[in-house]
């Protein structure tokens, strides 16, 4: 039903008029103009006849359009939203309205994109004279109030412009529910974890947090009222992103810190001049592109300047999760987040507690989302406890016996019964599943348990921590990737040592990169890609004649061997050997990298004499090695490498004939 106000001249509403300089300064409004005086006259005092607004309890968002009939329109108007408070103290606001279409008995008026929800007066401004022509709410939605019910603490609605979204997932990270046909869902919650969030549906992407574009606002965080609303608003995605690409990165250990003699650059100057132009100019190549980042995006051991001196003493910041999200808040596609064992605070004591950080900052520690065929969940397997105040104990795994550990598991239990069995899971965590030897059983503690949960689901999971590449069948259709890190051996710039590589390694001789995987439906290829290595650069072909012999000891390295190093290799992969046209047999084999191992005996170790260094960054034994023994030195040494989906990469060496060995 609309309202229908008429006004005519002969009536005295001159004292309804308001000039525009009493509420709001004149100086400070651009649009005000001072009247010449032949305007003055002909301007009247009610400019609007017959004007009809809208129902007072119709209901606007930001960018929909308000039609006003009426007479008296003019294309020059100007439409002002001049909020309306009981609190005299609080601040007037005004937004302008933009004109869309002007007719003889009626108005188009847009409702500006940027205007706050609450309750307004609409007015109409010619010149310096102005007519209020009625109230006006902008709600979020086209939607009713949501009523409460009892033993309901938390309620809200789901929805995408002006239509409800029903069976969208909700949770507050121990019950789960899904909306209705209204979009509305309702929780019993008890608050426990913090917050709400809501599992994307596919198709959709949703709403990104206020000043921060690459991250999704899948979460709210809870305001411990009796009753509180929590709405939702997703962005339909045409044509679906049943066909999407997942940028997988891990391990940055932002910690802002500063070149020194062993060869450590600054991180972020790092980051910024390497990773990101070559993450950003391969994620060209797609549409619907995502990105997981894995954990570890920050280093507990430089959140505060002065560490180890007790929590006492842990008071001014140096880099911690709020410099890592202004640094990735323009990253050119949404970024899901995992925690890592480096992104807890180390300042306080349980686990609970230490990880509130990142569910305020950052992201919840654990939930899901869905994109096109996938079923996407997103868990903490690291227990960081913090018993003695600053000295850091952790535990990883998925059976610790924190809070946030229990409720975790069973919520996976209670979330996996939305998803049906024709979905791909994936699962993206910290830490890895399995082993990462010759052959890889599953070593997480409470792994075999969450394979339970996963039992009937093709399962892919995404797993970082190590700083090396490994995959490993665990069950059938059940994968995992251990994706290697992109700081590589902590911001070490290990090709600075010396001439074997052109890029900068991970423990295992990988460069330093990140995984891309690309759905189509359930169907899913990935690639590993080396920053600052070109595409087809799959691996790294040695003459062991040449290495240092401190290596070949270390290793047991055999005459005329070649050692080659496949990064992403899986059980999927052929590695074909030949020399000089003939074929030799290539064993894989269990060994470290050469490169990386002369770097750490070259640059490394001395840098840190008379003591020894961080054994977290020493090389280390990979199994994506394969060795082959050829005949004679001197050979032309050619190496074929096929990944499971038909790419195939090459490299030929003609090998050297050593000094104090005679050619044959």
């Amino acid at each position: 039903m609309k309202r229908l106000i008429k006004f005519r001249l002969p009536y005295l509403f001159a004292a309804a008029f308001l000039l525009l300089c009493i509420g709001i300064s004149c100086s400070e409004d651009p649009t005000w103009t001072k009247p010449t005086p032949e305007q003055e006259e002909i301007i009247p005092a009610v400019f609007i006849e017959d004007l009809v607004m809208p129902d007072a309890e119709e209901i606007f968002i930001p960018e929909d359009p308000i039609k006003i009939m009426g007479t008296g329109f003019d294309k020059y108007d100007v439409f002002l939203f001049r909020s309306t408070s009981e609190d005299p103290a609080e601040e007037t606001k005004y937004f302008q309205a933009e004109i869309s279409e002007v007719a003889e008995d009626y108005v188009i008026i847009t409702v500006p994109k940027t205007i706050d929800l609450r309750s307004y007066e609409l007015i109409l401004k010619r010149y310096n004279k102005q007519q209020v022509l009625g109230p006006m709410t902008i709600y979020k939605a086209h939607f009713p109030a949501i009523p409460d019910q009892a033993g309901m603490t938390v309620k809200g609605r789901v929805y995408c412009g002006k239509k409800a979204v029903a069976d969208v997932v909700v949770s507050d990270g121990v019950i789960v529910t899904k909306t209705d046909k209204d979009g509305v869902y309702y929780l019993p919650s008890e608050k426990k974890m913090g917050y709400v969030f809501v599992s994307i549906p596919s198709g959709y992407n949703i709403e990104s947090e206020a000043g921060y574009p690459a991250f999704p606002a899948m979460s709210q965080q809870l305001l411990n009222e009796d009753n509180e609303q929590h709405d939702f608003a997703l962005t339909e995605i045409p044509g679906g992103n049943t066909n999407h690409v997942m940028m997988v990165f891990t391990d940055l250990h932002l910690a802002s810190k500063t070149p020194n003699t062993a060869g450590k650059y600054a991180d972020i100057d790092q980051y910024k001049n390497k990773f990101m132009p070559d993450i950003t100019a391969e994620m060209a190549q797609y549409a619907n592109v995502y990105a997981l980042c894995l954990g570890d995006i920050t280093w507990d051991a430089f959140w505060y300047k002065t560490m180890n001196q007790g929590p006492e003493n842990m008071v001014e910041v140096r880099y911690q999760l709020p410099n890592y999200k202004e640094l990735m808040k323009n990253f050119p596609c949404p970024v899901f987040n995992v925690i890592g064992n480096h992104d807890n605070d180390p300042k306080v004591v349980g686990d609970y507690f230490t990880e509130l950080p990142f569910k305020q900052h950052i992201a919840p520690t654990y939930y899901s989302f869905n994109i096109g065929d996938v079923h996407y969940i997103v868990l903490d397997n690291d227990q960081y406890d913090n018993y003695n105040g600053g000295s850091r104990i952790e535990r990883i795994g998925l059976l610790g016996d924190s809070d946030p550990q229990k409720w975790q598991m069973a919520w996976v239990a209670e979330d996996l019964k939305y998803v049906d069995k024709s979905k791909k899971i994936v699962v993206a965590m910290h830490a890895p599943m399995t082993s990462a030897g010759l052959n890889p059983i599953v070593t997480l503690s409470g792994g075999n348990d969450l394979l339970g949960l996963l039992q009937g689901y093709q399962v892919e999971f995404l797993t970082g921590h190590t700083h090396t590449n490994h995959h490993a069948k665990i069950a059938e259709g059940v994968r995992e990737h251990n994706v290697a890190a992109v700081c590589g051996t902590w911001w070490f710039n290990v090709k600075s040592a010396n001439g074997g590589a052109d890029y900068d390694l991970c423990k295992d001789g990988s460069p330093t990169g990140y995984g891309v995987f690309k759905f189509n439906g359930t169907a899913v290829q990935w690639y590993y890609k080396g920053i600052e290595v070109a595409r087809n650069e799959q691996f790294a072909v040695y003459d062991m004649n040449f290495v240092k012999s401190d290596y070949k000891s270390a290793v047991g390295a055999k005459a005329n061997e070649v050692l080659v190093n496949v990064w992403n290799w899986d059980e999927d992969w052929t590695v074909s050997v030949t020399e000089n046209g003939q074929p030799l047999t290539a064993t894989r084999v269990y060994r470290k990298d050469p490169t990386h191992y002369t770097w750490q005996k070259d640059v490394l170790e001395p840098a840190h004499a008379p003591g020894s260094p961080n054994s977290t960054y020493l090389t280390g034994y990979n199994a994506h090695m394969f060795s082959a023994i050829a005949q004679v030195p001197g050979s032309t040494i050619k190496v074929v490498v096929t990944d499971p989906f038909g790419g195939v990469y090459e490299k030929t060496i003609v090998r050297e004939i050593p000094s104090n060995l005679p050619a044959q």
